[in-house]
């Protein structure tokens, strides 16, 4: 069959040799698509609330000194504004932009609406015992919706009673099984100067002076002795720390000492270290830490 060799010289553009087509991708211009479901949607214009919680969390005084330099006819440094690393956000983790876990709902309890939440954070020792706004999830969302907690009480061990506004019945209550409980961040209540939150102890640096030379330890947990005796104010507070361990390769030591001015004269939240002054003989009491095993079924035993 005869065929033709077509000779283009280097400085020939292709268009020049075959000439512009005039079918369906002869014009430049992209097509804009429209988004069919945009006159139905409840939501319009506005952001999705994870996007708008992403977006509010930018650095708000470095974009106004770039808008302000700009007016000003500036030249615009590169990389002086600051995003949040996207990596390290999960957006079906609201504890990575700007939440605070508080526990996870068991199921209902009782008849009146009740439900049963089983604590997950220090936090959460405080916020479900007592009244206000707090958020919630469900497992197949990404974003929690607001929920206004009437009241809460304290069970057994990690686990609280609490109950919702708007949730007056047991079939309603079950339907929240398995959503996730949270607090933002702006919302963490005001304390006094002599008051602290529990979960703003955790991981604090223990030192013997307050030169903070002589380290002990660290703050890994709280234990609040009304949670534990029905009896309130029968026992006092108890400070767990995690000490290090005495030999290379030995596991790291727990010891638990009261949470009394005598023997803690000083905490200091912001810069996250606690002073002690231990009776004689009390860090001596530490014994080998134990990891916790966390127990998520039960397995029925061969009969």
């Amino acid at each position: 069959k005869p065929f033709f060799l077509l000779k283009i010289d280097h400085g020939t553009l292709l268009s020049d040799a075959m000439g512009v087509g005039k079918g369906k991708h002869s014009n430049n211009t992209p097509k804009k698509h429209k988004n069919k479901y945009e006159s139905s949607s409840k939501r319009g214009n506005e952001l999705d609330p994870w996007d708008e919680q992403l977006r509010s969390s930018k650095n708000d005084e470095i974009i106004k000194a770039m808008e302000e330099s700009k007016r000003k006819g500036e030249k615009r440094e590169r990389g002086a504004t600051e995003y949040p690393n996207q990596e390290d956000i999960d957006p079906y983790d609201p504890s990575t932009f700007g939440f605070v876990e508080l526990g996870v709902i068991l199921g209902a309890h009782g008849i009146k609406g009740e439900v049963k939440v089983q604590c997950s954070s220090y936090l959460g020792m405080d916020m479900l015992s007592c009244s206000g706004r707090r958020h919630i999830k469900a497992p197949t969302r990404r974003y929690p919706r607001k929920i206004q907690i009437i009241d809460g009480k304290h069970q057994q061990k990690d686990t609280y009673i609490v109950k919702f506004e708007g949730i007056s019945d047991r079939d309603r209550a079950a339907a929240l099984r398995d959503h996730f409980l949270y607090m933002n961040e702006s919302e963490r209540p005001e304390i006094g100067d002599d008051e602290y939150i529990a979960s703003d102890l955790v991981g604090s640096k223990v030192y013997l002076d307050p030169e903070r030379s002589q380290y002990v330890g660290e703050v890994s947990g709280v234990v609040i002795m009304d949670d534990i005796d029905e009896i309130a104010g029968k026992g006092q507070d108890l400070l767990e720390l995690e000490l290090p361990s005495l030999r290379p390769g030995a596991p790291l030591r727990s010891c638990y000492i009261p949470l009394v001015d005598e023997i803690v004269p000083m905490i200091n939240v912001q810069e996250k270290f606690v002073i002690i002054d231990p009776p004689e003989g009390l860090l001596d009491l530490a014994v080998p830490k134990k990891e916790k095993v966390v127990i998520k079924a039960f397995l029925k035993g061969s009969e």
